[in-house]
């Protein structure tokens, strides 16, 4: 596997690689959203996310506890967006399950 996966981050089909600042998320809270249309990955936090989406349980986020949310993402569209130009190949994302909050003790 090598560089195409490291656990937290996004392959960056600019750099052709998953080590690069592209392929972080900004903050914990942030999550992979996608690819822009030059293959850098996209990252947005979480909860706004999750309002973009129109996910119907959002304002449970904020609950104490907080809701624990799931996104699931398809391949369409996390590559959408992605011009076939930047594709580097190689290997297909195919889906994606975001989270969150976790609560942590």
């Amino acid at each position: 596997m090598g560089e195409s996966f490291r656990p937290g981050h996004a392959y960056c089909h600019r750099c052709g690689s998953s080590g690069c600042g592209h392929a972080l998320p900004l903050s914990c809270r942030h999550v992979f959203t996608g690819y822009a249309p030059t293959g850098l990955p996209r990252w947005e936090d979480f909860a706004q996310l999750c309002q973009l989406l129109k996910h119907p349980e959002v304002d449970r986020l904020y609950e104490q506890p907080p809701a624990f949310l799931t996104l699931v993402q398809s391949r369409r569209a996390l590559h959408g967006g992605m011009l076939d130009a930047f594709d580097s190949g190689g290997w297909e994302l195919r889906g994606q399950v975001a989270a969150g909050f976790y609560a942590i003790p």
